[in-house]
Order: structure tokens, then C-alpha cells, then sequence
């Protein structure tokens, strides 16, 4: 019987959360399956992007976050 595999279960095994048995029935799909194998690569490309990323936070919240600390310290003296 042929496993169905999800785009879930594609990411679980980019990310190694999945047993030995799981996994080696999912690389054989990978073998066989044009659109599995299509959608693992697209997930894969996905990650690397997402990776390369650089993400910097709002300027105006690092200055509300230092507020908030600055009041928190001035009330606990």
C-alpha cells in the first residue's frame, strides 16, 4: 500500500522529527513521486529564503520597550 505524505510530514522530515521507518518510506516516495518530490523542493526553497532573512525589529517598539524598562526600574527603587 502506497503512504500518503503531507506537506507536514515533508516538513518533519527536512527537521529530522521522525523515526527511522517513517523516514526511509518518505525517501522512497521522494524516489518515485514527481509531486511529492516537487513539493519537498519548493519547502526546501521556502526554508533557505526564509533563512537568509534578516529581521530587525521596529525602531519605534525598541524605543517603547526601553520606556517600559526604564519605568520598571525608577518604580522598583
Amino acid at each position: 500500500m502506497k503512504q500518503i505524505f503531507t506537506p507536514n510530514d515533508l516538513l518533519r522530515f527536512i527537521y529530522k522529527e521522525m523515526g527511522e521507518e517513517e523516514e526511509n518510506a518518505i525517501q522512497n516516495q521522494l524516489k518515485t513521486n514527481r509531486d511529492l518530490s516537487q513539493e519537498f523542493r519548493i519547502l526546501l526553497d521556502g526554508i533557505l529564503i526564509l533563512d537568509q532573512g534578516e529581521m530587525t525589529p521596529n525602531s519605534s517598539l525598541i524605543e517603547e520597550l526601553k520606556g517600559k524598562l526604564l519605568n520598571r526600574q525608577e518604580s522598583s527603587k
